[in-house]
């Protein structure tokens, strides 16, 4: 039974705490800097020092040692100074996860972790009220205001706001960590207050350590309900990986048996092993996992490590399924929707809600949310267009900008993106380009470092393995929920989930592997190859150089070798070959440009002809006359065309905007009409 303080002791606690000489040093600094005061940070490993009795006492009845905290303080400088005093650094084991805080914490010193979620513009707060008569007189009364409301007086009164007291305030709202959040649960909120110099400071996404009081706010006047709010006496980030996945020794033994020989095959054989096939699908998923290693060059200039991979696939593909489980595989994993759950969606937003009393409030979205993570985003072709021109920053320079309402802020968003869309016209037709048939914009196609088409297409010997696998599993789920044995070793994950993502977190914590020489020749080798495939216009970029990079790190990090090795760079090759060669036919153009080269040089040639011939007739170009011009410039690049595919390409360009038709086969540059 914890033994009770009377104030006497507690005030002589505190007098030989702030007493000592390096507090007393640290007062004295505090008002060499700021006359008007500051705050003093006292670590609780200080409190515990001065007894368990003591510590255990400020925990229980907080707002009484601070307040007789300030006495002491006041005693020993003997001046009219406020010091604010801020306890910090409680341990790990005193933290109360948010959806644990009852009623019992009310008015106790509290601990919790979690991630902004969203957070209001700082602002004045009247805490002491100097109200006087309305004409010439005495001061009438001072109270202390506590909450939004300024208590009533008589209306032959005002308020002085000369005389009164104000404070900075902020209002913010925490959520559980994502990785901490388990079985489908919502993660739980909580709002908290930040006074004087804590306000100004954090950002939606960062992830925190809130200590402070636990107090309570009505609901509405007159109502028996509260809500628990948070009055923050200090925070502290929460930097690294989450501590709930701690690695000890015996995990570290067993992740460096497990990286011996081939890796690969093991996590291919973790990755959603319910799921039929897509083995070089799961194998660019482990890889994401793992990701590339960030860099920032001298002048500045920030590399992404982050893999961001999509996947595109008719209806009954396991899409949806394959992102839920990279979501909960990964550590800082993360599933959403294309539309996103509020009005910040995928990056963040400025919006106006009750939470911020009819203030602007930043609202962190999915991005921000995970930062140093994965976002599984289903159906992307389906998000805003505010998000979706969020995107292009947050895709490639892992940052979400926002600028309204005189709101200016840069949070992190430095996330590995994992996308899945369905086809525009409900299945995958292979005769059209990718481009015509998904709902994203090419600019932000290109920013992923591959793309994977999953068609569905009858095949007598795959559809009966796919049909046993699925009964299989079935078979296998009705066991495990009855409690039976299982046989069936091979639809279980080879290696523990929970392990997998200690390996992971090892990997990405421990392993920042550098290019050998023959990996940098062959990656080189390569990149130059893909650039003289294609004659007319060049259709690899950088983009698809850094993407082989990103590639070979992970390989390199899932070997956990300090160097990118020639194995590491033919992974990468193997990927990019995969989805470009095997998937796309090896035109990386219908992805980046929305049509395949040869398709290209022959819009530019219609192009080019209606702009040669078009003033030769008041109608514009014919038709007949197009055809001839470009069949005659496509004859000289050694290609033949119909005149039908010039008319689908007319066509095209019409519907598009590019050209318009006067009359019936008669065409124009758009605006020269």
């Amino acid at each position: 039974m914890a033994i009770a303080l009377d104030e006497d002791m507690i005030r002589a606690h505190w007098e030989s705490l702030l007493g000592s000489p390096s507090y007393r040093a640290a007062l004295d600094a505090i008002l060499a800097s700021s006359p008007e005061g500051g705050s003093l940070i006292i670590p609780f490993q200080d409190l515990i020092a001065e007894g368990m009795e003591f510590a255990e006492s400020f925990v229980r009845e907080p707002r009484k040692h601070l307040e007789i905290a300030s006495e002491a303080i006041s005693t020993i400088l003997r001046e009219g100074v406020e010091i604010r005093i801020r306890v910090t650094d409680l341990p790990r084991e005193r933290r109360i996860p948010i959806r644990s805080l009852r009623s019992r914490h009310i008015g106790t010193f509290v601990s919790v972790e979690g991630i902004v979620r969203r957070i209001t513009e700082v602002h004045p707060r009247l805490v002491r009220a100097v109200f006087v008569p309305r004409g010439k007189g005495e001061v009438a009364e001072e109270v202390e205001v506590k909450g939004a409301r300024i208590p009533r007086v008589s209306p032959k009164f005002r308020l002085d706001k000369e005389r009164s007291v104000f404070r900075d305030f902020q209002r913010l709202e925490i959520q559980e960590l994502p990785e901490s959040v388990t079985g489908g649960t919502s993660p739980a909120r909580l709002r908290a207050e930040l006074y004087d110099d804590l306000t100004g400071i954090l950002n939606p996404g960062d992830r925190i350590v809130l200590n402070g009081i636990l107090d309570v706010r009505e609901k509405g006047a007159g109502k028996a309900e509260f809500d628990m709010v948070l009055e923050v006496n200090s925070f502290e980030y929460l930097e690294g990986e989450p501590e709930e996945l701690e690695i000890t020794e015996d995990d570290e033994r067993r992740i460096r048996e497990l990286a011996k020989g081939d890796v690969f095959p093991k996590l291919v054989r973790s990755i959603a092993p319910s799921i039929y096939g897509l083995e070089k699908i799961k194998e660019t998923l482990a890889l994401q996992l793992f990701g590339g290693v960030p860099k920032v060059l001298p002048d500045g200039t920030r590399i992404r490590g982050d893999i961001h991979l999509l996947l595109i696939g008719d209806p009954g593909t396991a899409k949806s399924q394959l992102l839920r489980y990279m979501a909960q595989l990964a550590p800082r994993g993360l599933y959403t929707h294309g539309k996103g759950a509020s009005a910040a969606g995928l990056t963040a937003a400025a919006v106006k809600d009750e939470f911020g009393e009819g203030r602007w409030t930043l609202e962190a979205g999915a991005l921000v949310l995970a930062d140093q993570g994965l976002v599984a985003i289903d159906e992307i072709d389906k998000m805003s267009d505010q998000d979706r021109v969020a995107m292009h920053e947050a895709m490639e320079q892992q940052v979400v900008s926002i600028s309204k309402a005189g709101i200016t802020a840069t949070l992190q968003a430095r996330t590995s993106i994992l996308g899945a869309a369905n086809p525009k016209y409900g299945r995958f037709a292979e005769q059209l380009e990718i481009a015509e048939q998904i709902n994203l914009p090419v600019t932000l196609l290109s920013r992923f470092d591959a793309i994977f088409v999953i068609a569905d297409r009858p095949d007598e010997t795959r559809d009966r393995d796919l049909a046993m696998h699925i009964l299989d599993a079935h078979e296998l789920g009705e066991r495990l929920s009855r409690g039976r044995r299982v046989e069936r070793a091979e639809l279980l994950p080879e290696i523990d989930p929970l392990m997998l993502k200690k390996y992971v977190l090892y990997a990405r914590k421990n392993v920042f592997p550098i290019l050998s020489k023959a990996a940098k020749d062959r990656i080189a080798e390569y990149f130059v190859r893909l650039r003289a495939m294609s004659t007319d216009k060049v259709s690899i970029t950088p983009r698809q150089l850094e993407s082989l990079i990103r590639f070979a790190e992970a390989s390199a990090r899932a070997r956990l070798s300090e160097t990118v090795d020639l194995e590491d760079a033919e992974r990468a090759i193997s990927v990019i070959e995969y989805w470009l060669s095997k998937v796309l036919g090896g035109d990386v153009d219908r992805i980046m440009i929305g049509m395949p080269s040869g398709r290209r040089s022959l819009v530019i040639a219609v192009l080019t002809a209606v702009e040669k011939l078009q003033d030769r007739n008041a109608d514009g170009a014919f038709v007949d006359d197009i055809y001839d011009e470009v069949r005659r410039v496509m004859e000289s690049y050694g290609r033949t065309v119909t005149k039908d595919e010039v008319i689908r390409v007319l066509e095209r360009l019409t519907n598009q905007g590019d050209l318009y038709r006067k009359r019936h086969g008669f065409y124009k540059r758009a605006g020269q009409y």
